[in-house]
């Protein structure tokens, strides 16, 4: 069948075999200024702007804007930018490459062919935490970069599978996991201030001792 675009403020009534798409009326698609849409092309045709759309072609509109969509297109959703500062992140995969990365401290906007991707964490790592409960909650967003705290004294073993190689952080500092990263061990390091008060504690000693017999 054919389909019409009637756009508001309209009235009419509908004709015989005409309905209207899923029996409702849509609303104006609004983007703010740190939002945009994603659309699609459902139909070949050349849009407003002169831009040749094949059907299957997706590209985003940011905002602001007011959006009525012809009836070749169709409004995917609607995405927003997502503030992330130093300690934060986020991991993007890009559906077509599927490579995985991370994206931290920006105001990131997802492309085209990006979408949000959740680390599921080795339940070694999560055992290491259970123990150290001074290392702190991983984040709560399920999309956001596995993100922890290395106390002083402390130090983790890391394991990457993409790269295939290891690396170790020394506390204090703030772990990101990366997408393919894991935590596979966690040691404690002593205190070296207990060695260098425990040297001072015996150098005096001897040197009190030495004294002794000179005199």
């Amino acid at each position: 069948g054919q389909k019409t675009l009637v756009k508001g403020p309209a009235t009419f009534f509908l004709k015989p075999r005409e309905r209207l798409q899923n029996n409702k009326v849509f609303n104006v698609w609004v983007a703010k200024s740190d939002e945009a849409l994603l659309c699609q092309a459902v139909e070949t045709h050349t849009d407003e702007g002169g831009h040749e759309r094949i059907s299957g072609d997706k590209w985003l509109l940011n905002g602001p804007l007011e959006y009525i969509p012809p009836i070749q297109v169709s409004v995917l959703e609607l995405r927003k930018s997502i503030p992330l500062s130093k300690n934060e992140g986020i991991y993007v995969r890009n559906t077509k490459t599927r490579v995985i990365r991370l994206v931290q401290d920006a105001i990131y906007m997802l492309d085209i062919d990006e979408v949000l991707w959740q680390k599921s964490a080795l339940a070694t790592a999560f055992e290491y935490l259970r123990v150290i409960q001074d290392i702190g909650d991983g984040s709560v967003n399920k999309y956001s970069a596995a993100c922890y705290k290395i106390p002083a004294n402390r130090c983790c073993r890391l394991f990457d599978f993409n790269e295939n190689r290891s690396r170790i952080l020394f506390g204090p500092c703030l772990l990101l996991l990366k997408p393919q990263e894991e935590i596979t061990n966690f040691l404690w390091l002593p205190d070296l201030s207990l060695f260098l008060y425990l040297f001072i504690f015996l150098r005096f000693l001897i040197q009190s001792v030495v004294q002794v017999f000179k005199s």
